[in-house]
């Protein structure tokens, strides 16, 4: 070394090792923000691929997406001319553990649902596609928190057509709590 090249420090080990981690934390940043701002097409995508799975036509709003709520507005699935369910909102509580993401509650409000009993059993047209079925393929009640707010169903009997009407919360498999509401007497056609 000569008079004239400046004295360089070298950073030491420990400084290059925080200035690698640094950047690498910066970097992760920059992709979490970018996958943050890219959520709400990508979710579109994932429930558009399940529902086109299933043959459940459906259209919605996503109003918002967070790691543990999602709402979504203005939901009609089936038939757009004759839908099986119409809801003005629902909101999705969920939550992600080792297992994967779970749903562990629903809230509902003004929703508008049509049904029919076919041999014996109960039908909700293309949500028959969507509904988690038990052992033997039977109907099985999903274990979560259900708060819905003035739900009503036009229900098609052998009788004829039954209106029923639902407010409350409570968890699905053990008990509800709501307004009792006397359905509807039968109609003949």
């Amino acid at each position: 070394m000569t008079e004239s090249e400046p004295d360089i420090a070298r950073p030491s080990r420990a400084g290059r090792i925080r200035f690698r981690l640094g950047v690498a934390l910066a970097v992760m940043l920059v992709v979490l923000a970018g996958l943050w701002l890219v959520r709400k097409p990508v979710a579109e995508h994932f429930i558009d691929d399940a529902l086109s799975r299933a043959k459940v036509p459906a259209r919605y709003t996503i109003e918002d997406l967070a790691l543990g709520h999602q709402r979504l507005s203005d939901i009609v699935i089936g038939d757009p001319a004759h839908p099986d369910l119409v809801a003005d909102w629902v909101e999705v509580q969920t939550s992600v553990d080792f297992g994967g993401a779970h749903v562990t509650g629903v809230r509902a409000g003004h929703v508008r649902a049509r049904g029919r009993i076919v041999d014996g059993a109960l039908s909700l047209g293309t949500l028959d596609r969507l509904i988690p079925k038990g052992t033997g393929g039977a109907f099985r009640l999903p274990a979560l928190q259900l708060d819905l707010q003035d739900g009503r169903m036009r229900l098609e009997a052998p009788q004829g057509v039954v209106g029923l009407k639902a407010s409350g919360s409570g968890r699905w498999r053990r008990s509800a709590r709501g307004s009792r509401v006397a359905p509807a007497l039968p109609t003949k056609r």
